[in-house]
């Protein structure tokens, strides 16, 4: 009886986002960043010039429900490694053992120059990567009908570093890692959160275009589209694109 209620929810689950706190999301990256700068300051006043080596940096906690009706009280960490090279990533991974959201800030990255970024016009682009992060790997913390610790292979979920050109090994794990049903769904919560937001940005240009038309448009404005689409199979491609367009009508 449990199992035929659990396939019965995976199904209901199947082609439509997980409905998310956004104002709950908003508030937590809101703090998030807040910490983040108040931090930085401490940073740069004590060490000049200094990069930010390694540390956890911000700290959050977010209470959720999940779609079995648990609640959830969720810890999000924003951490910097001090890894080499000059390149700048930003990942995020959802420890289903703690039940903690972490994100990471990878590369050499000197205290002065991430507080100016919090200062200026790059302040909102660090907020729409923390949102989009949360979204993402709070979609895992809530789908716990698709957790399934034997089958899943664990990336961190915004390493979209995958190429036609690039080793073949990591193009085939990406497009594993891109097809677990888990990921499907976030990242399709993803997708449409882009969708809607370039819809209200576009709405003129939109009026103008037939409903397969404005899909495509509207996708070709959603970054995580644009990473993985070409990666999924069709069946996965389908339930992306049947919740674009309910979102839409």
């Amino acid at each position: 009886m449990l199992q035929h209620l659990i396939d019965k929810g995976r199904k209901l689950l199947e082609a439509r986002p997980i409905p998310l706190p956004k104002k709950a999301i908003n508030k937590t990256m809101k703090r998030l960043v807040d910490h983040l700068e108040a931090a930085f300051t401490e940073h740069e006043k004590d060490s000049p010039g200094e990069p930010l080596g390694s540390g956890i940096w911000a700290v959050a906690d977010l209470d959720v429900t999940d779609v079995l009706g648990t609640k959830k009280a969720i810890q999000v960490m924003i951490h910097s490694t001090n890894s080499s090279g000059n390149s700048l990533g930003v990942n995020a991974h959802y420890n289903v053992r703690t039940n903690d959201i972490d994100i990471y800030i990878r590369g050499q990255i000197p205290g002065q120059l991430a507080l100016q970024l919090l200062r200026g016009k790059g302040r909102r682009s660090i907020e729409g990567s923390i949102r989009d992060l949360l979204e993402h790997e709070l979609t895992h913390a809530l789908d716990n009908l698709r957790w399934d610790p034997s089958t899943y292979k664990g990336f961190f979920s915004d390493d979209y570093e995958a190429s036609d050109e690039g080793n073949a090994a990591q193009l085939r794990d990406f497009k594993r890692y891109v097809n677990q049903r888990i990921e499907v769904n976030a990242h399709m919560q993803q997708v449409v959160s882009q969708v809607l937001v370039a819809a209200e940005k576009f709405a003129r240009i939109l009026t103008k275009k037939s409903p397969q038309q404005r899909v495509r448009f509207l996708l070709k404005q959603s970054d995580t589209w644009k990473a993985i689409g070409k990666y999924l199979n069709s069946r996965n491609k389908r339930r992306i694109l049947k919740a674009v367009y309910a979102a839409l009508s």
